[in-house]
């Protein structure tokens, strides 16, 4: 407050106030006794020119607005503190120092924001895309590898053989894989753990597969594929082309894998090896190849499939034009990666006796027709065509699958698969 003097005369006032109100510092009663000019910072060190509920409250509260930390949804803010805020999150907030008002100039407050730290929050549970899993219940990939289990015990009770010999080769007729639903079914599940790589080349069961909707719905997708579903199935001629030459490579790596608990399947020795099957019937290479051990040697047994419904006869010549080109050496390089391959997954006191060209001097040709029994056919009859081979008779075996109801064995199979794959 301003003291008047000669030299420096008072403001005008309003006409009736009283040198009393003067002297108390009433300039502005309308304001309760005070009003802050721009101009001048310096403080009013009297109580008496704060009357409750007015101006330095009502600045107070607007300060105390500006620096609301309260449930309000932050505006503009990206920091962590903020949107842990937002969302409800544990936050030691801001603290706000020196809030107290200053006239003249405001000076921002400081502020220090203290960001919550990762345990401390708990992040709001998120609703799963795939089907809770009951505790019980157990994963696709042990249910995958107990299914294919089951089938491999439960095949060998359906099957029966026969041997017989003819001046040019060997025959070994083996039946009962369509004999019933149950036999059926086995052979399906067995289908399905091959398109999955999951029966290794050490014939171990290991199913290569996550358990999640992604990989379910890959199985699905990759039977329907190549076995065809319900809602698109496949036409005959994907069936005559594609489908059953695949199952037809398919059933006898499925035969060979076999051997291991019935030795009858591969006489000339034990299979300890099986090369992958094609994942599609017109990929190139070979159908089914087996290691096997006979006694100290190791040899290699190539399959060589063909499903001709009415023409065995024709599979067979097929085949031996086949067998004539790794006799010529076409294949030698596939074959060497093939027994490269090998040498990784047997146990190592096999891997000492294995060489990397055993299939020069040891390898047995096993050509596999499946037909239907309308095509009747003699295989004790003597073939020509297999002495312009460089293998002799006894590592010749030719190994006919005759079906009753060729295209009813296929659908049947490939029906299974579907159903079965829709299970997992």
């Amino acid at each position: 407050m301003r003291l008047c003097t000669a030299l420096q005369p008072p403001a005008l006032v309003p006409i009736g106030w009283s040198a009393r109100q003067l002297s108390r510092g009433d300039f502005f009663p309308d304001t309760g006794g005070y009003r802050e000019r721009e101009t001048d910072s310096r403080p009013i060190n009297s109580s008496r020119h704060f009357p409750p509920n007015n101006g330095r409250k009502q600045r107070d509260k607007k300060t105390a607005q500006a620096f609301s930390i309260g449930p309000k949804k932050p505006s503009g803010d990206n920091s962590s503190a903020a949107s842990a805020l937002h969302n409800g999150l544990p936050c030691s907030g801001p603290t706000i120092n020196n809030m107290a008002p200053h006239r003249g100039s405001p000076r921002t407050p400081d502020m220090t924001i203290t960001a919550p730290s990762a345990s401390a929050i708990t992040p709001t549970p998120q609703t799963s895309t795939t089907p809770q899993q009951n505790a019980l219940t157990p994963s696709l990939p042990d249910t995958l590898t107990n299914a294919i289990k089951q089938a491999l015990e439960e095949l060998p009770t359906h099957l029966t053989w026969s041997s017989s010999t003819s001046t040019t080769h060997e025959v070994l007729q083996v039946v009962g894989w369509g004999k019933n639903t149950k036999a059926i079914d086995a052979v399906a599940t067995y289908f399905v753990g091959l398109l999955v790589s999951s029966i290794t080349r050490a014939l171990q069961i290991r199913a290569q597969v996550q358990d999640t909707l992604e990989d379910k719905l890959e199985i699905l997708k990759s039977v329907e594929s190549l076995a065809g579903s319900p809602s698109v199935p496949l036409s005959p001629k994907q069936k005559t082309d594609e489908r059953n030459p695949w199952m037809a490579e398919c059933l006898w790596h499925l035969c060979l894998n076999l051997s291991s608990k019935l030795p009858a399947l591969h006489p000339h020795g034990q299979v300890v090896a099986l090369d992958f099957p094609h994942i599609a019937a017109k990929d190139h290479g070979f159908d089914v190849i087996a290691l096997y051990l006979k006694g100290n040697t190791l040899g290699i047994s190539i399959v060589e499939s063909k499903a001709y419904e009415n023409n065995p006869n024709g599979a067979i010549s097929d085949a031996v034009e086949f067998y004539r080109s790794v006799d010529q050496g076409t294949h030698d390089v596939r074959l060497r990666q093939t027994v490269s391959a090998f040498r990784e997954s047997i146990p190592a006191n096999l891997q000492g006796i294995l060489s990397a060209s055993l299939w020069k001097n040891i390898r047995t040709y096993l050509p596999n027709p499946h037909y239907n029994n309308t095509a009747a056919v003699d295989w004790t009859n003597q073939r020509h065509s297999f002495k312009t081979l460089k293998v002799g008779k006894s590592q010749i075996l030719i190994m006919p699958h005759e079906t009753s109801g060729f295209s009813t064995f296929f659908d049947a199979i490939g029906a299974s698969m579907w159903q079965f794959a829709q299970s997992l």
